[in-house]
């Protein structure tokens, strides 16, 4: 009986240790992609806020200027009129731009989510399912396999 125990421990032993050298693998990527992520939040909320600065200190100024330039052709109220709407045209320009940056960012929750739907997906399709090429032998698992897309899930 006791042999039978450290057979199956033995055979056991490098799975185990597969088994956390893939969640170390694993968490590498994860880890790079949310810091990426975090890169690209931090660079797009920078210049946001250098458009806000610049803008809030620059647009008493042309406000003046377009509004003077409008009253020539037009009477006070209307060169005003016009000054907003060139303004609010102008803000949600800048809006929009910043709403697609933004959403352009993968959550990191999202991130870790896909990571492991990309390994559960490969693990059924690989392991569970066991889609070994034909040129395997009997005795050879589906790992030894060498076909292109098993050597890119690998890697």
């Amino acid at each position: 009986m006791r042999q039978w125990h450290s057979r199956w421990s033995d055979l056991l032993a490098p799975l185990s240790e597969a088994g956390l050298d893939l969640v170390r693998a694993e968490y590498g990527v994860v880890s790079s992609e949310v810091r990426r992520a975090a890169r690209h939040l931090a660079k797009a909320l920078f210049l946001l806020l250098i458009g806000l600065f610049a803008l809030f200190w620059a647009i008493g100024a042309v406000a003046l200027v377009v509004f003077e330039l409008g009253s020539l052709w037009l009477p006070r109220w209307g060169a005003a009129l016009v000054d907003l709407g060139l303004f609010l045209v102008l803000g949600l320009l800048f809006a929009v731009v910043a709403r697609r940056r933004l959403r352009g960012i993968e959550h990191p929750i999202e991130t870790v989510r896909r990571r492991l739907g990309e390994h559960r997906d490969w693990w059924d399709r690989k392991i569970v399912r066991g889609t070994a090429p034909a040129s395997a032998g009997a005795g050879q698992p589906a790992e030894y396999s060498s076909s292109a897309e098993d050597l890119d899930d690998r890697a």
